[in-house]
């Protein structure tokens, strides 16, 4: 008869009546006694099953008995760890097999190791430290600049920026402690300007007022920088009593002098900022060499790069010049030239945003 019987590891193979072995469905004669056939079985291969967590875990792998091949069993619940991430799925480097997956045995062990996937990195909300300010000093202050602005206050975070009317001063241009941040002005054009302070977290601090204000100017000696005093009228004079005119004694006619073009001589040279005609308040003390002048020249100059640089802005930096001379000393000869963006080496520092002042004559 074909076989009926199971045995887990093992296929039948032939019937024995202990003499012989006939397989199934074979012919057999009867003898005297009654026969016994009883199965024979061969064992079929099993196959082992490893467990490896992977680089950087820990843990005990977990175990399996091995599988017939051709039997499927079913992949184990994962019992590694590996910091900082989650278990995925089980792979045989072929294919990838979640935990409790049926898997069907082949000819070879299986090496099932464990795939992970990255935990999200916890977002951890740091409440932003309010900065405030409290006042600033001083409150105003010379257009030409140079000098030292503090801004008082509580300064918990780092300062990212300052801006003071437009112009930015960027960290490191800057000293800042946890009550005070000090820089040092640039040169501004006259008029109240804001100043804001940006931390780089939250919005810009409140704005604080500043005002850039032109000095007054000083007394120019020698040039009749101030108001002259008024020559007093002399007293009467007695008629004296006519005495007898002496016969003049013929004189020579004397040669006349030849006239001596007068030498220009430069007195200095005041900068602008640029696109600007606003004369820098501590460039009045270069005015204080025109005494005995029997002309002054003023020559403007702007620079080739500036959007704004022509012949009319540089007319016009003369101009503003020879303006506030003639109202210090209203008795100068002055006369306001323009040199356009044509290169001065007097104005090399300067960018050729200048102008000359020239002392014609002793």
């Amino acid at each position: 008869a074909a076989n009926s019987f199971t045995k887990p590891g093992y296929t039948f193979s032939t019937w024995s009546d202990g003499s012989a072995e006939y397989g199934a469905n074979n012919s057999y004669t009867m003898g005297a006694a009654d026969v016994v056939l009883t199965a024979l079985w061969s064992a079929v291969a099993t196959h082992s099953i490893t467990y490896l967590g992977g680089a950087g875990s820990s843990g005990t792998a977990p175990t399996q008995a091995p599988v017939v091949q051709g039997l499927t069993f079913t992949t184990a619940a994962n019992s590694f760890t590996k910091p900082g991430y989650t278990f995925s799925t089980w792979s045989d480097g072929s294919a990838e097999y979640g935990a409790n997956n049926s898997y069907t045995m082949g000819a070879a062990d299986v090496v099932l190791t464990a795939l992970w996937s990255a935990n999200p990195v916890p977002l951890t909300l740091v409440p932003v430290q309010s900065a405030t300010i409290t006042s600033i000093s001083p409150v105003r202050g010379d257009i030409a600049g140079g000098y030292q602005l503090t801004i008082n206050g509580t300064f918990p975070v780092a300062i990212a920026a300052i801006t003071v009317g437009g112009v930015t001063y960027p960290a490191g241009s800057f000293t800042q402690s946890a009550q005070k941040i000090t820089l040092v002005l640039q040169a501004h054009q006259a008029g109240n300007v804001g100043i804001m302070v940006y931390n780089g977290q939250s919005p810009a601090l409140p704005e604080q007022v500043f005002t850039y204000e032109v000095s007054t100017p000083p007394v120019i000696e020698g040039g009749g920088g101030s108001t002259p005093t008024p020559t007093p009228t002399p007293s009467a004079t007695p008629t004296p009593t006519p005495s007898a005119t002496p016969t003049p004694t013929p004189t020579a006619t004397p040669t006349p002098t030849p006239t001596v073009k007068p030498k220009a001589t430069t007195i200095g040279v005041i900068g602008f900022t640029v696109g600007s005609t606003t004369i820098p308040a501590n460039a009045l003390q270069l005015l204080r060499s025109y005494n005995n002048s029997i002309q002054i020249v003023v020559t403007g100059y702007a620079q080739p790069t500036d959007p704004k640089g022509d012949y009319a802005l540089s007319l016009r930096r003369a101009q503003s010049v020879k303006k506030l001379l003639l109202k210090l000393n209203p008795h100068l000869n002055i006369k306001a030239k323009a040199g356009g963006t044509t290169y001065n080496p007097a104005c090399a520092s300067k960018m050729n945003r200048c102008v000359v002042i020239e002392r014609v004559g002793a």
